[in-house]
């Protein structure tokens, strides 16, 4: 039987900066998203992931960038 609680995903992603909005010459974005996402208790669902911005569009000071995060949801 397959547990639908848990799951377990990847995300990519290529983004181009607007050039009205942001201006010329900037690089294309790109980022890729791991999680993972359980049940703690019935009624709570948490979900840390890892993501990772390679050549982030308005911070040209970075090649790269990588964040942390968790998700929490409550459900009652």
């Amino acid at each position: 039987m397959l547990d639908m609680r848990n799951a377990i995903g990847i995300a990519l992603n290529r983004s181009r900066p607007n050039e009205d909005t942001f201006g010329l010459g900037l690089k294309d974005q790109y980022m890729a998203e791991i999680y993972y996402r359980f049940e703690l208790l019935r009624v709570v669902t948490l979900t840390p992931s890892v993501q990772v911005i390679v050549d982030p569009a308005l911070n040209l000071d970075e090649d790269l960038i990588t964040i942390g995060s968790l998700r929490a949801r409550l459900a009652f």
